[in-house]
């Protein structure tokens, strides 16, 4: 007898996965400045525990946008969408984060 069929499993790129990474980045880069902004002046800006502060910050506003970027063209092509994912392509993570937040949630199509 053979095993019961397994449900789909949930898609790893979601319309929600996508906008709490934009979240993300936007935190990160709020947090990025004020660190450095905040660890010194001068030649001696960034140095410092609030300096590593800031590089840690950079670092996760960089993985991040780098996330969303991919993430909103994916999006755009699972719904088939030339306009859309050349907006997500070209505008960078600021592009796929307006994929994620102005593109219908209708079904997706079917594939061809």
């Amino acid at each position: 007898m053979p095993p019961p069929p397994r449900p789909p499993a949930a898609p790893l790129i979601t319309r929600r996965s996508t906008l709490a990474f934009g979240v993300l980045l936007f935190v990160a880069l709020v947090a990025a400045s004020m660190l450095y902004g905040a660890s010194g002046s001068g030649s001696m800006r960034g140095s410092g525990a609030l300096g590593v502060g800031a590089a840690v910050a950079f670092g996760v506003f960089g993985v991040s946008a780098a996330v969303v970027w991919v993430s909103g063209a994916v999006l755009a092509a699972r719904r088939q969408s030339f306009l859309w994912l050349m907006v997500a392509v070209v505008f960078g993570p600021f592009g796929s984060l307006a994929c994620a937040l102005l593109m219908d949630t209708g079904t997706v199509p079917p594939p061809s």
